[in-house]
């Protein structure tokens, strides 16, 4: 390591500098912290002989959709996510309020020992209930320290709820609005210019994380009304001309929500199954949980689910997943 002082003399010269000592530990900013943060998180540091997290069970040779791999004895193993990772960022996720609280009490004495500290107003406890009827609100502290309980929590833009449902990230119109008087309202600039626009600054905005999402046809609905709502807007086609939205579409010279729905998906689904089997998006993908039973009644949509219709209504064999992205 070399001195701020003397970086550009010793690089130049080709030698370094004396050792010295750091006691300050690492500031805002310092490259050093994701580094740190990811050497003590990954490497057994803060985990070590750790059971807490989620137990899973993996197969990822054979089809996605193909749930009775998983029974096998020999061909699957079990790995234990606990930790989400997002640059000096994490997530910790526990099947009980008492792991969470392990794992975090893990995580604060490893981040001590490194010279990091974790930012108690930057940090939330959220709990998805199995039943919302008997919802209470978690309890994580952090030595005399409560960590405040959240129902929604925005990271980069991407909303995450309790009630595992993207309605929160479907809202888009305040960005659209900012842009009427200088761009959208301007006859002066062309139409294929307000369109591409639109698709970078407004759909980019809108779709953000949409790879992920698991989708009902009511936000679907939603999703295509603000969609032709903004291209009539934009090529100024008012309801009284009683032109359908199959034909604004063809004049703006785009394609329809699903459709970005769609290919954004099977783009992220192509871009896992070519992961290497030990990356944990590959194995959220390929897994099922090793404990928990399912409820009474109809069960929630899941994103193989809507997979799987996408790929039939494209006219793909959902068997063929793997052979499909391999090209």
């Amino acid at each position: 390591m070399v001195d701020g002082g003397e970086a550009s003399a010793a690089f130049a010269g080709g030698e370094a500098s004396a050792a010295f000592a750091i006691t300050n530990g690492t500031k805002q900013g310092c490259v050093l912290a994701a580094l740190l943060f990811w050497y003590l998180l990954r490497h057994d540091v803060a985990f070590k002989d750790c059971d807490a997290g989620i137990p899973v069970r993996v197969r990822t040779d054979g089809n996605v959709f193909n749930l009775r791999r998983l029974q096998a004895r020999t061909k699957t193993f079990v790995a234990m996510i606990r930790d989400l990772l997002y640059a000096d960022d994490c997530a910790l996720v526990a099947h009980s309020e008492a792991e969470a609280q392990q794992l975090f009490t893990r995580c604060c004495t490893a981040a001590t020992r490194f010279g990091l500290t974790i930012s108690m107003k930057k940090t939330d406890v959220m709990l998805q209930p199995r039943n919302r009827s008997s919802y209470t609100s978690p309890k994580v502290t952090a030595g005399d320290t409560e960590l405040a309980s959240t129902d929604k929590f925005c990271y980069l833009g991407s909303s995450l709820s309790s009630d595992a449902l993207v309605n929160d990230d479907i809202s888009a119109r305040q960005a659209f609005g900012r842009l009427s008087k200088r761009l959208w309202d301007d006859h002066g600039i062309r139409l294929d210019t307000k369109i591409s626009v639109y698709v970078a600054a407004i759909l980019s905005v809108l779709l953000y994380g949409c790879e992920s999402w698991t989708l009902y046809r009511r936000n679907i609905r939603k999703l295509d009304q603000f969609h032709m709502c903004c291209l009539r807007r934009i090529a100024h086609i008012r309801w009284q001309d009683k032109i359908p939205n199959t034909e604004v579409l063809q004049i703006c010279g785009v394609t329809g929500i699903e459709a970005f729905l769609m290919s954004a998906q099977f783009r992220w689904v192509g871009h896992v199954t070519c992961m290497d089997d030990t990356r944990l998006p590959k194995i959220a993908f390929y897994c099922e949980l090793v404990h928990g039973t399912r409820s009474l009644g109809g069960q929630r949509k899941l994103f193989k689910d809507m997979l799987k219709s996408n790929m039939k209504a494209c006219d793909m064999q959902p068997n063929e997943l793997e052979s499909l992205t391999a090209d």
